[in-house]
């Protein structure tokens, strides 16, 4: 048998799950392992508001019955995430990472989530978000502080910033977050993860608190580029496929804009040259890079503040 720490170390879910398919790590030591870990690193990193053991468990237990009959529903079945918690699940409380107020028992479970559960991922808990998701750093009054993986005494970004860290961690090697202004790609950036800000409205928000549904998403976080699209794939389960998804990967062909001002003027060196990196990479993989002018982003940056401060107020 596999080393499963090991296996969850590697942070990956289509090793973690072929592994389950060839029969070296089982769905139940996988998950025991995830809920261990979950626990050891609480009190130093603190990415989790409430750890499920029993649930996940008996999710496990289930998952595990499915691999020996060669039955298993795809490749996040038994493999274990975690979920922002302001999302919802099913007998779970929802706490929005704030007072008992804002805490909710909800009776259904986000579509999304329902999605991941349909497919065999086992939910361990809810992460620490960043108080309502609005804020950046994930220094919660009610739940404490967040801390990054790479440096304790630094912030994970926010306001998914749990989800960020379960995953860095090793704990999961997928997660759910969510993202209005930033919530997703600023604690994945943090933590060195990936993050995905799909299209809008290709994955529903119902079962989300919200903040500006005109700007809310809800999206994977992963330490894979590749388990975004397993993550992905799974929470849009059911939902009608993009035109183009059933066309070979290729990028042979496609323009991509790139921006000269805004995005490029502030950023330090180590973060420019990776920048420019993937740039040559687009080139080597057949794209064409072309300049462009965009309107000035300091004016859509103070409309999105107003967007969402107007619908948030009438939301709540």
């Amino acid at each position: 048998m596999e080393d499963t720490a090991s296996l969850l170390r590697t942070n990956s879910i289509a090793e973690a799950s072929a592994a389950i398919e060839r029969g070296s790590v089982s769905p139940v030591e996988l998950t025991l392992v995830s809920l261990e870990q979950a626990e050891a690193t609480a009190s130093v990193y603190n990415a989790f508001v409430t750890v499920v053991r029993d649930r996940a468990m008996r999710l496990a237990r289930a998952a595990e019955e499915r691999a020996r009959a060669s039955a298993r529903l795809g490749p996040l079945d038994g493999i274990p995430v975690a979920i922002k918690d302001m999302v919802d699940v099913r007998g779970l409380p929802t706490s929005n990472g704030s007072g008992p107020a804002w805490h909710r028992t909800p009776m259904l479970t986000a579509p999304v989530v329902d999605n991941l559960e349909r497919t065999g991922a086992i939910i361990i808990g809810k992460t620490i978000p960043h108080e309502l998701g609005v804020g950046i750093d994930n220094n919660n009054p009610h739940y404490g502080a967040t801390r990054n993986p790479w440096a304790r005494d630094r912030s994970p970004g926010g306001s998914s910033g749990g989800s960020a860290v379960a995953v860095a961690l090793g704990i999961v090697a997928g997660a759910v977050g969510t993202d209005t202004g930033g919530s997703i790609r600023i604690p994945a950036s943090a933590c060195g993860i990936f993050g995905l800000k799909a299209t809008f409205g290709r994955l529903s928000t119902e079962g989300v608190t919200p903040i500006a549904w005109s700007l809310d998403h809800i999206g994977p976080m992963a330490a894979r580029a590749e388990d975004l699209s397993l993550l992905f794939q799974a929470m849009a389960y059911g939902q009608p496929p993009a035109a183009d998804s059933r066309a070979p990967l290729s990028l042979r062909g496609l323009r991509i804009g790139v921006p000269n001002h805004y995005f490029n003027e502030k950023i330090q060196k180590p973060v420019a040259d990776a920048y420019e990196a993937a740039l040559h990479a687009f080139v080597q993989l057949g794209c064409t890079l072309e300049s462009v002018e965009l309107p000035p982003m300091s004016e859509a940056v103070a409309d999105a503040f107003v967007l969402s401060q107007v619908e948030g107020a009438y939301a709540h």
